[in-house]
This record gives C-alpha cells, sequence and structure tokens, in this order.
C-alpha cells in the first residue's frame, strides 16, 4: 500500500492509483484515481499546500470525483476539477495539461492560465504559458490498455449502440430513467460471482444523486442503492458492489454467489440522465 511521501518510479508498466479511499463501505464508489503511465515518476501527497500528487516526470491521466485534484508538475501547480485530465512533464520540463471534462487551471513562472472541457494548455520548458487550444478528447493507448478488463472476468457488457431493444425482453427510456434486462427464461443479465461489481459510466445535466436497482430473479426481490451527488455535465464511472445494496423491504437480505440480475433501473430526480456503458465483472486478485 502506497502512503503520504511514498514516490512511484515506473519502468515499462503503468498503474492506477486510489488517491482517495471513503472510511465507510458504500454500495456505490466513486473516487478519485490517478494512472500513471509506463515511465512516469511521482511523489504522493498530501504534499505542502494540500497537493496529493507531485508529477515529476512523464505522462498521467487524472479522473477527479468530488473533490478537487491539487497537484504539482515540474515547476507548475494546479487544479483539476471533477471531472479528468491528462498531465505530462516533458524532458525538458515543460508542462502540458489537456482537459478531457470538467475544467482545470495551471500557474507556473508564466503567469496563469484556466482551461475548461477540451481545451488544453501547459507551460513551456523557457517559462511561457502554452495559449490554450480545443482538442478532441480521446483515451491514451496506454491508458486503455490499462484499464482494459479480462475478457475472461467480464459477466456483461451493454454499451447501448444499435438497436439496443431488440437485444432485451424489457427496455424503457426516459430523460430521467433507464430501464433494461431480461426474465428467468430468457437468462436474465448475469449471475453474481462472489466481490462482482457493476461498472456504470454516466453524464447529468443537473447536479445529483443517481437512485440504482437490481433486480434479484433468484430471491425475487430488488436491491437497492443511489450515488453520491454528481456534478452535473462530467461523465462518471460508477462502481456498484451489489453485495452492499439494501434489499428493499430492508429484511436484512444479501446478494448471494449465483444469484440472477435480470434486470437494472437507473433513475434521477430531475434533469436529464445519459448512460453510456454498463459492466459487470469480477476483479482481480
Amino acid at each position: 500500500m502506497l502512503g503520504a511521501g511514498d514516490e512511484v518510479d515506473l519502468g515499462r508498466a503503468a498503474v492506477e492509483i486510489l488517491l482517495t479511499e471513503a472510511s465507510e463501505r458504500p454500495a456505490v464508489e466513486l473516487e478519485t484515481r490517478l494512472a500513471l503511465a509506463p515511465g512516469a515518476r511521482a511523489t504522493l501527497g498530501p504534499l505542502d499546500q494540500s497537493a496529493l500528487v507531485a508529477l515529476h516526470s512523464g505522462a498521467c491521466f487524472a479522473t477527479v470525483a468530488l473533490v478537487p485534484l491539487e497537484f504539482v508538475a515540474g515547476a507548475c501547480r494546479g487544479t483539476i476539477r471533477p471531472g479528468a485530465a491528462a498531465l505530462e512533464v516533458d524532458r525538458r520540463g515543460g508542462v502540458k495539461l489537456e482537459v478531457h471534462a470538467g475544467g482545470a487551471s495551471l500557474e507556473g513562472p508564466g503567469g496563469k492560465q484556466s482551461l475548461k472541457s477540451s481545451q488544453r494548455g501547459g507551460h513551456s520548458a523557457k517559462g511561457k504559458l502554452i495559449r490554450p487550444r480545443a482538442f478532441a478528447p480521446q483515451t491514451p493507448r496506454w491508458l486503455a490498455r490499462l484499464q482494459r478488463l479480462d475478457p475472461r472476468r467480464v459477466l456483461f457488457k451493454e454499451s447501448f449502440a444499435g438497436d439496443v431493444a431488440a437485444r432485451y425482453e424489457e427496455h424503457a427510456s426516459t430523460d430521467r430513467s433507464l430501464r433494461f434486462g431480461n426474465s428467468t427464461p430468457r437468462g436474465g443479465l448475469y449471475r453474481h460471482l462472489p466481490g462482482a461489481r457493476v461498472r456504470v459510466r454516466v453524464r447529468l445535466t443537473e447536479s445529483g444523486e443517481v437512485a440504482i436497482k437490481l433486480t434479484n430473479l433468484t430471491q425475487k426481490d430488488n436491491f437497492k442503492a443511489a450515488s453520491p451527488e454528481l456534478k452535473a455535465g462530467v461523465w462518471v464511472v460508477l462502481e456498484l458492489r451489489p453485495e452492499r445494496f439494501v434489499d428493499a423491504a430492508r429484511a436484512g437480505k444479501s446478494v448471494a454467489s449465483g444469484d440472477l440480475f435480470g434486470y437494472l433501473d437507473l433513475s434521477v430526480r430531475r434533469g436529464k440522465l445519459e448512460v453510456a456503458e454498463v459492466v459487470a465483472y469480477q476483479p482481480g486478485e
């Protein structure tokens, strides 16, 4: 386990680090994560002025959940607001910052700059700010390889491409809700395995919680949970832990290995809910 002041110096491997962790055991996890590219070197915080990471060289990608992430990069320091951003310190000490979602700010010897979603900027090795420019965000190849799930551990996946309704016995979608799934004769969605999780990528047009309901066909009951309050306009990934969900009747039931889940319901009280992907998987050891 890594702690404050620990330095991470990577060779050819990439690594993803959980920077903030809830003190409780939530049913829906939304955490700040830092992925370091092969060859990157960084020190973990908290450091001076509450910075959580200092990037000395190489590249990283931060997915920021609820609280802005303070960082140091080369001769600069800055903040990544809830969303996602790529950061790089080149061999000459120049700093590059790309905002994929949300917003960020950077300050160095050449001055300050503020970036919004789909903008890149930075600070040159000569001490000058790099003018912000628009770009089309794309996941770095090294990050896509790092986050790719082993197909053998994927229990269910839906990317909502093509004729989604034709794949399910029941599919209903409105601005504020999404429900889809299959009955027992149709095989449901997937059978739960010990420790299995459900990863859901969502975006809200108004800040608020996402209510989640999983229909357990084996136990003939619904299991429910709610996300933390999410910021509007930012794509986030929710990690659902079904074993921590509460049964609808609050009778003390728990999800068990082998239970068949048939339906997933997602909803918000106001605004619009967008869902990009749902993946049920069993994490590696």
